[in-house]
């Protein structure tokens, strides 16, 4: 195999071989570091000296180096076992004839001593061998040759000037040299050193080509070039693993992780301080600041800098500005070479040295969690440290992980593991709202009355601890305790926080609290905006101003607005009495500024939100698109949402629910009611039990049984004036009630509630309401009044964001028109165009508003999946949900969840829609 780019090297050796065959000896030097090639050129050397040369060949081995003048023996014994007696008694003549069984078959005692009397009888051997033939005496790997014969041959290379001896000694670099001084000695008689430069990117292609047996393209040369600098040897394993893996990627990433055994066979031959230099590397990995190196190897920066330049000059560190090893499976296999308890040490140093360095707590964190158990307290505090910089950047998980740690150092109850406890609460409650609450609980006991029990009560998710009396009574107990120790007020946001969250208990849970609006209003707006805790006291006030209507609209939607500009737009606000903001702005009918504020928390959750906040997200967005007409995207997004809420996510379940029940009674889509009565959850929240009597309702009025409709409408009404909610925010059970008071012959009743739903928009001013409130009047009248009720209806609505309700209303009125033989093409036209624009069109039936029933329309350019297909082809053959799901061996919730998605595709409400339009094409 021909020998690429080392034409020089050889020439040079040809000139001092022949000038040593004429009497003119001397020392030669091939040097390198592993795998350039510096075996190879020294077998060259041999091979293409002149004739006449007699050549002595060995190669140290780091075995033999307890073994004295092994090396000695290695070459000279197999020409004295060959020679015959004339030419031993030539050869041993004079000061060599001592030495007839070292050279022979006698190992050399360690006993023994090495005098010059040893010395110059070998170096006389050699020169009386010399008088026959010239020699050639060549020795690889002389980094691991045993002492005794290292110093002979430094002894014998000053000494063969006017000899024909040829000393050639081949020295690999980065190896762990046992007697530095003595090869030294040899390399100082060297009169020619020969250091094989890497190969050349043209010769890197002509080598793979010669081993391969293909045409290597130069873009692959340059790549391998790129990785292995040119050294023929790690192109060589680069090949083979090449040949293994099959892929034949010469992508630089692709071909680093071949290299991996090779390198760490080198480096496992490397002295010790390169070896734990290395080892520190990887320790620190993307830390490994020069005097961290020095600090965790224990090496001065004398030391420290050698080790480097070793390891940078074996190609094991990255070309980077401060030290890396050359890649991560280097760093692994250094890390999983260490014995456990030797990385779990260099791991706490390296923690230590971090620490006092003053680096990042998750810099330093990160070591102290592979170093094991048994943290002192200063080691605590750099978790805890850690733990809040991992929840400030939104890495909630993170954060958690840290915590567990730091709690398996404290196992038994203490205040301090109750702290641990109340900050893993905290970490959590994005992940896990339920394992946060039971956290809490389980720290209470050891927390100090006041400031500590006010932050644990507040990890818990207010909607989760308004689901649980117990978990309410904890915040409620933390809001007193807070009070009678901090008498001056000054912990006065906790105090807020508690507040917001004791009143929205009470607006839910039917019980009167111990804060009141009027305890709310008394305190003044600019001195909450200003904070996060005033902020969400004053989305609770917004809130109870929309549910009572104890306020006008215009003063809630301000307020709304104030609290949105400063409030940043995060998928934390999960954790806040903030998603209260979502029905207070459909009330006050102000969602557009809401809808940019979600979208960009929406925005900021798919980068740092958990799975339950994005979910709480899309609900609430469900929630605007339904109040804005969108009633497609609300049905898919809140379907979505109420599939993947768990039961630690009250609200965003409430919200789902209140968006689809929007959905369903505007659509009166039966089968969509029952889907969110079969799989809404039971709950307690008057925003869900309000839901389920008004479906149940609507379902009843249009089976036919409008008595029990009528009930189950005027019982939904009955409960919201019980818990307060009184206002105009509340759901349609007037307008239904009216349609089942005239369905059942009553229109006294039906015009009394009207007349009070007109009142009570009137009182509120919300533009969709007051236009929701005359329509429903305008279909309880005829004539000019009800005429005059339609456009009155249309102004009031254009001021709304609900355009659906805009859409009916210029319906109705057109048809109002057309009635009195007025014709106006120009309303039903912008009707039905704001109602496409929302994805509907109009149904047959009437609305209790007695405008027309919006249909979703058929999503366009959104074919069905095959998985939809089958399902609506086994609907079509009359098939239940349930014998879908036996069929298919799904469940039956599968088959629905499916269903929905494909209902929305094809544009109809449901299973009846669909069949009745397959009777009509047949």
């Amino acid at each position: 195999m021909a020998l690429l780019e080392r034409d020089h090297e050889l020439a040079t050796a040809h000139t001092v071989a022949t000038a040593a065959a004429r009497g003119r000896g001397g020392v030669l030097v091939v040097g390198g570091p592993p795998g350039v090639g510096r075996t190879a050129l020294l077998d060259a050397l041999c091979a293409r000296a002149p004739a006449e040369f007699l050549q002595l060949r060995a190669d140290a081995a780091v075995a033999e180096q307890g073994f004295a003048f092994g090396l000695v023996q290695q070459l000279c014994q197999p020409l004295v076992i060959d020679a015959s007696p004339d030419d031993l008694d030539r050869w041993l003549r004079g000061p060599a004839a001592s030495l007839r069984g070292l050279l022979l078959d006698e190992p050399w005692s360690p006993d023994h001593e090495i005098c010059e009397t040893v010395l110059h009888g070998l170096h006389t051997f050699l020169v009386n061998v010399s008088e026959d033939r010239p020699v050639l005496l060549a020795a690889d790997d002389l980094q691991w040759a045993d002492a005794p014969s290292l110093r002979w041959l430094g002894y014998l290379g000053r000494r063969v000037r006017s000899a024909r001896i040829l000393v050639v000694g081949g020295l690999c670099e980065g190896r762990d040299v046992r007697e530095p001084r003595l090869l030294g000695d040899f390399c100082a008689s060297a009169g020619h050193v020969l250091e094989p430069a890497p190969l050349s990117p043209h010769a890197v292609r002509a080598l793979l080509a010669e081993e391969s047996g293909w045409d290597c393209p130069l873009a692959a040369a340059v790549a391998c070039h790129e990785v292995t600098g040119g050294n023929p040897a790690a192109l060589r394993a680069v090949l083979a693993g090449l040949r293994t893996s099959g892929a034949w990627s010469f992508r630089p990433q692709d071909l680093q992780p071949l290299l991996r055994e090779r390198r760490l066979a080198e480096l496992a031959s490397a002295p010790v301080a390169v070896r734990t230099m290395a080892s520190a590397l990887a320790v620190l990995a993307d830390a490994a600041e020069p005097e961290l190196l020095c600090g965790l190897s224990g090496m001065d920066q004398l030391a420290c800098k050698s080790a480097l330049s070793a390891l940078e000059r074996a190609r094991l560190l990255a070309d980077t500005a401060t030290p890396r090893l050359v890649h991560a499976t280097v760093r692994d296999g250094i890390l999983a070479a260490l014995p456990a308890s030797v990385r779990a040490r260099l791991h706490r140093t390296a923690a230590r040295l971090l620490r006092d360095a003053a680096h990042p707590a998750e810099d330093v964190v990160e070591h102290l969690m592979l170093a094991g158990r048994g943290y002192d307290h200063a080691e605590t505090a750099v978790l805890r440290a850690a733990a809040g910089a991992a929840l400030d950047r939104g890495a909630g998980e993170t954060a958690a992980r840290y915590l567990r740690v730091a709690l398996l150092n404290h196992l038994e109850e203490s205040p301090e593991r109750s702290q641990l406890l109340v900050a893993l609460a905290a970490a959590e409650r994005s992940a896990d709202p339920g394992a946060a609450a039971r956290h809490v609980t389980m720290a209470l006991p050891h927390l100090a009355a006041g400031v500590e029990r006010a932050v644990a009560a507040l990890s818990i998710p207010p909607a989760l601890a308004a689901a649980a009396p117990a978990l309410g009574d904890i915040v409620r107990g933390a809001w007193a305790d807070l009070a009678a120790h901090d008498p001056e007020g000054r912990h006065r946001q906790l105090t807020a926080r508690l507040i917001a969250r004791i009143r929205l208990f009470a607006l839910h849970d039917q019980v009167a609290g111990p804060v009141t609006g009027a305890d709310l209003d008394r305190i003044a707006v600019d001195d909450l905006l200003g904070s996060g805790a005033g902020r969400e006291l004053l989305a609770v006030r917004c809130y109870d101003a929309a549910l009572g209507g104890t306020r006008p609209r215009a003063e809630v939607a301000d307020l709304l607005a104030r609290v949105l500009a400063r409030e940043p737009a995060t998928p934390a606000h999960a954790h806040t009495a903030l998603p209260v903001l979502v029905p207070t702005a459909v009330a006050a009918d102000a969602v557009a500024e809401l809808a940019d504020w979600l979208e960009l928390a929406k925005r900021e959750a798919r980068r740092t939100g958990s799975p339950g906040e994005r979910t709480l997200l899309d609900a609430e967005l469900a929630v605007l698109h339904a109040a804005t007409g969108k009633l497609g995207l609300a049905q898919e997004t809140a379907t979505a949402a109420l599939s993947a809420a768990g039961p630690d996510w009250p609200e965003t379940t409430a919200l789902a629910v209140t968006a689809l029940t929007s959905v369903a009674l505007r659509t009166q889509d039966v089968e969509l009611a029952g889907r969110i009565m079969a799989n809404g959850p039971p709950s307690a929240d008057p925003r869900v039990a309000t839901s389920a009597t008004m479906l149940r309702g609507m379902t009843d009025a249009l089976a036919g049984d409008w008595a029990t409709a009528l009930d189950r409408f005027l019982d939904c009404g009955h409960r919201l004036r019980h818990v307060g909610w009184t206002g105009a925010a509340d759901p349609p059970w007037r307008a239904w009630a009216v349609a089942a008071h005239r369905a059942l012959g009553d229109p006294g009743a039906a015009a009394g509630l009207a007349d009070e739903a007109q009142r009570a928009a009137e009182a509120w001013g919300s533009p969709g309401a007051v236009g929701r409130a005359l329509l429903l009047r305008a279909s309880l009248t005829d004539g000019a009044e009800a005429l005059a009720l339609a456009r009155s209806a249309v102004g009031a609505l254009r001021d709304s964001a609900d355009r659906l309700t805009l859409a009916a209303a210029l319906t109705v009125l057109g048809r109002r028109l057309r009635a009195r033989g007025r014709s106006d093409d120009q309303a039903v036209a912008e009707g039905e165009r704001i109602a496409a624009e929302c994805g509907t069109y109009w149904g047959a039936e009437d609305s209790p508003y007695g405008g027309p029933v919006p249909r979703l329309r058929r999503s366009e350019h959104v074919p069905l999946t095959r998985t939809e297909e089958a399902v609506v082809a086994l609907v079509r053959e009359g098939w239940t949900n349930q014998r879908i799901a036996d069929d298919l061996g799904v469940t039956r919730r599968a088959v629905e969840k499916t269903l929905t998605g494909a209902y929305r595709k094809l544009g109809v409400p449901g299973r009846a829609v669909l069949l009745r339009e397959q009777e009509q094409q047949e």
